[in-house]
């Protein structure tokens, strides 16, 4: 694996009130913000106001952070394989 492959992030958006992270390696994870009180609790503004990092998702605004370790164990039953 070259650095830049290293340095790649997942892709998030937030579609009404579901994050979805879709990994490097085609899995696609959906998670209902209700599992997390404080993205929950969040307007869409604050919502759409979080940083990247390998480790996983921060929202300053409402300074929570959110691993993607903790986000597969909140992840529905959605997860599946992108397809090309």
């Amino acid at each position: 694996m070259n650095t830049l492959e290293k340095n790649k992030l997942p892709e998030v958006t937030l579609q009404d009130r579901t994050l979805q992270v879709k990994m490097l390696d085609g899995r696609v994870i959906n998670v209902d913000l209700t599992n997390f009180a404080k993205l929950q609790d969040a307007s869409k503004s604050q919502l759409k106001e979080y940083e990247l990092s390998p480790f996983g998702i921060h929202w300053n605004m409402i300074n929570e952070d959110l691993s993607f370790e903790g986000f597969f164990e909140n992840a529905d039953n959605n997860s599946r394989k992108v397809k090309n």
